[in-house]
């Protein structure tokens, strides 16, 4: 067997700082990105976010968030590395199969009242193609807690059902479903709620995937 060596090409932390202002302090969004790559085996991109801010209470509220997406990342990481250890060490993968592991993060909120982030994970250990997904967290910082998508608006889950189906465009009936809020990633951006459904939701996985876009003044 060939010696294999370990390229690491980044691991960069502070490369970028943006500033989210609203009344009551200001969120820092400061991007972490790391990249690796073992030759013949596989690479990894991954963007991620920390959030923090120069008010000391604020900041103090920001930590069970980035907590949570620090482990998330590193669980990401681990999960992509020991499924390629397993398939290299394999009999049946002594091809050439290169994995790839590409994350990045989509922030459309960051203040004292919410942090709202995508996170859209492509993927590929073999097969005709990789599989992407689509992950929203919903963070308040003055609760300190993840909200679940039902919390960001005050409509009944009927009446959004309802908006979602109005708003989707099902040009020559390629998606084989309706949305619903079950199924949707949603995001909060400006006045907008964002909702997002993943490739296989709604049609095959040449249909690609969807993104509906709502006023939120709709959903009150």
């Amino acid at each position: 067997m060939c010696k294999k060596s370990l390229v690491k090409l980044s691991a960069a932390l502070f490369m970028g700082v943006l500033l989210f202002s609203c009344s009551g302090g200001v969120v820092e969004v400061v991007d972490k990105s790391f990249s690796e790559e073992l030759p013949g085996s596989y690479k990894m991109s991954v963007n991620s976010s920390l959030y923090t801010s120069t008010d000391a209470e604020l900041n103090a509220s920001l930590t069970p968030l980035n907590d949570s997406l620090s482990a998330l990342m590193d669980s990401y990481v681990a999960n992509f590395t020991q499924n390629m250890k397993f398939l290299k060490d394999s009999v049946a993968s002594e091809s050439s199969i290169i994995g790839e592991l590409l994350v990045k993060d989509t922030v459309f909120s960051a203040t004292p009242e919410l942090v709202s982030v995508r996170y859209t994970v492509y993927e590929y250990t073999g097969g005709a193609h990789g599989n992407t997904t689509n992950i929203a967290f919903n963070y308040s910082p003055k609760e300190q807690k993840f909200l679940a998508k039902e919390e960001l608006f005050t409509a009944d889950k009927a009446v959004v059902d309802s908006l979602l189906q109005s708003n989707f465009n099902n040009a020559d009936s390629v998606y084989y479903a309706q949305p619903t809020l079950n199924e949707a990633s949603v995001n909060i951006a400006g006045e907008e709620a964002l909702f997002v459904y993943d490739r296989y939701v709604l049609g095959p996985y040449s249909a690609g995937e969807v993104e509906i876009r709502l006023p939120l003044e709709s959903l009150k």
